[in-house]
């Protein structure tokens, strides 16, 4: 083979948790240093949105990064080990950030899975915050797809925003998804249930001009 694509980070819903300096960043480390003395040159690694930090509005490669928590600060530490790489044209470097994602299979603590699961329940209501942060939401097989897609390109790349460029409220989202996950659906959204996070920005949604440049070459 030819590229490589690094998803592999364990303990994603537990940001503070101490794995994602001592477990994830070493063992990701370990993993593309030695495919990459092997030969291979064409490495795209998943990264997250949370690496610009509590920052609102629309966000762009270009920004400086502000970590807050140990999960956006272990990806950061790789980006910076990878990107010296790529600049000693040891690899070529995708570095995707992902911003949010919806869909097939999203895991139960997900506040989609978590919506799917109550519905197949038959539950009369669904708890969950206020619902008026801004979001930036993508379908999980466009991500896929886009994912491919920038791998098969074989090139330095480096940072590009993987999402659909539009916040939108999550209330919003999640009426859109009580509707595609069963449509005869009468479950009751249960607003301001949960109140909102404090660890990430309020209302934010990524710039997707470099993203759609790149998949239009």
């Amino acid at each position: 083979f030819d590229s490589f694509i690094h998803l592999f980070w364990v303990d994603t819903n537990n940001w503070k948790s101490k794995n994602h300096l001592e477990f994830n960043l070493p063992l990701s480390k370990k993993i593309i240093k030695k495919i990459s003395s092997q030969g291979l040159k064409n490495i795209t690694v998943l990264g997250t949105c949370l690496e610009y930090g509590l920052v609102e509005g629309v966000l762009n490669e270009n920004q400086i990064e502000f970590p807050h928590t140990n999960y956006s600060l272990g990806k950061l530490k790789l980006l910076k080990l990878l990107t010296e790489m790529s600049m000693n044209n040891q690899i070529n470097l995708n570095w995707l950030r992902l911003f949010y994602v919806y869909g097939k299979d999203q895991p139960e603590e997900t506040i989609y899975g978590s919506l799917k699961k109550s519905i197949k329940n038959n539950k009369r209501s669904f708890d969950m915050s206020e619902g008026n942060q801004i979001r930036d939401y993508l379908e999980i097989s466009k991500a896929i797809e886009i994912i491919e897609k920038i791998a098969c390109k074989k090139k330095n790349l480096g940072v590009i925003n993987v999402c659909s460029g539009k916040g939108e409220a999550l209330k919003s989202h999640v009426r859109k998804w009580v509707k595609e996950i069963s449509p005869e659906s009468k479950i009751e959204l249960n607003f301001g249930y949960y109140p909102y996070r404090k660890d990430e920005p309020f209302s934010f949604w990524g710039d997707v001009k470099k993203l759609n440049k790149i998949l239009e070459s």
